[in-house]
């Protein structure tokens, strides 16, 4: 495979490394050459392996039959199965093949281990890539959620609820007493960063920047300026899709420990939901600069950040397919029930579409 290396060295995943790293990289590899119309994975199995795409294409697709559906292709320079080679997630969720013969270069978990031990930077390559997939997949679903998505009307005259929260605060009423948790402390209960240790905390201690809110505020306003993400420090935040008018579709909630925010800082585009105070909290403000600076850096602390954001929106999208899953289920009702006129002529194309998680 050495031979391929020049090639090689110009594909998005491997952009940046050395000779060396990538000769490195490419010791723990394998090519294989597959003809149209083999399977590489397969939905709901158990495996460990990421595919790069040297030459040919493959496609993803989820059902069988004639509810089968293509969610996805993949191309030259392109990878597929990362997050399971990187062991954040455990069966395929869709089903992987060629549509012409390629050339591939697969890589398991056991060798992406040994690679981390070395400090070879695929791994930062891969979760930037990640975040990015990841951060595309949300935007999506969240964008499917709207679109199939019912609503409830706001209320922002009513004393209680949970879309009259949705208004701005109310006389700045509420606000959390007492001084905000020590990073360390959150830091260190959440799942979200269990590579961070007590030298990277000290520093996000004196760099990240603590504010209280009061039930009813917004963290975060859908189709708003990017330019700050959050830590959850303490309450609970209540994530809303407008879905049309004043009716808005409420997607998931968010408590200590959870990350929101950064999927706009990632991708560059505006907010893709309203994050609204439901029990009053405490929040670290992740200025857009640092996060620049966190997502793009080889170092020990940049990785420990960035893996805490891809766990992060990991969750955040199981939320959200749960919500899809949920609206999907209520319009099926309305459509068979015929309740009030309602009448929906839909494959939930759009549902199923999101409801593929990544591989």
């Amino acid at each position: 495979m050495l031979d391929a290396i020049p090639e090689l060295h110009y594909l998005r995943i491997l952009h940046g490394m050395s000779l060396d790293e990538l000769e490195q990289f490419l010791a723990f590899c394998t090519e294989s050459e597959v003809e149209e119309g083999a399977v590489l994975m397969v939905e709901g199995e158990q495996d460990a392996a990421m595919v790069i795409v040297v030459e040919g294409a493959l496609e993803v697709v989820t059902g069988a039959g004639d509810r089968e559906l293509v969610v996805r292709r993949v191309g030259k320079g392109e990878q597929v199965g990362a997050l399971s080679a990187m062991g954040l997630v455990r069966r395929r969720t869709a089903t992987v093949r060629a549509t012409q013969p390629s050339r591939l270069v697969v890589c398991e978990k056991a060798g992406l281990d040994a690679l981390r031990k070395t400090d070879n930077p695929i791994f930062d390559n891969l979760e930037e890539s990640v975040l990015a997939e990841l951060a595309g997949m949300l935007r999506e679903a969240d964008r499917q959620a709207a679109k199939l998505a019912i609503g409830h009307d706001v209320e922002p005259e009513a004393a209680q609820g949970a879309f009259a929260r949705l208004g701005r605060n109310l006389s700045g009423r509420g606000k959390p007493g007492g001084s905000p948790p020590r990073v360390h402390d959150i830091i260190n209960s959440s799942a979200l960063f269990p590579e961070v240790d007590a030298a990277v905390a000290d520093r996000l201690e004196q760099v990240l920047i603590p504010r209280g809110f009061a039930e009813g505020e917004h963290l975060v306003d859908e189709g708003g300026k990017a330019d700050v993400a959050w830590i959850i420090a303490s309450g609970k935040v209540g994530v809303f899709r407008e879905v049309g008018g004043e009716r808005h579709e409420k997607l998931g909630e968010l408590g200590p420990g959870a990350v929101l925010g950064h999927v706009a800082l990632i991708d560059g585009e505006a907010r893709t939901a309203d994050c609204v105070v439901e029990e009053p909290c405490w929040a670290w403000a992740v200025p857009k600069a640092l996060v620049s600076e966190l997502v793009h850096r080889r170092a020990p602390e940049a990785r420990a950040i960035r893996m805490g954001f891809i766990r992060a929106l990991l969750a955040q999208l199981g939320q959200a397919y749960d919500a899809l899953a949920r609206i999907a289920a209520e319009r099926e009702h309305l459509a068979e029930s015929g309740e009030k006129g309602f009448f929906f002529e839909h494959d939930l194309t759009p549902a199923r579409l999101a409801l593929v998680g990544p591989l």
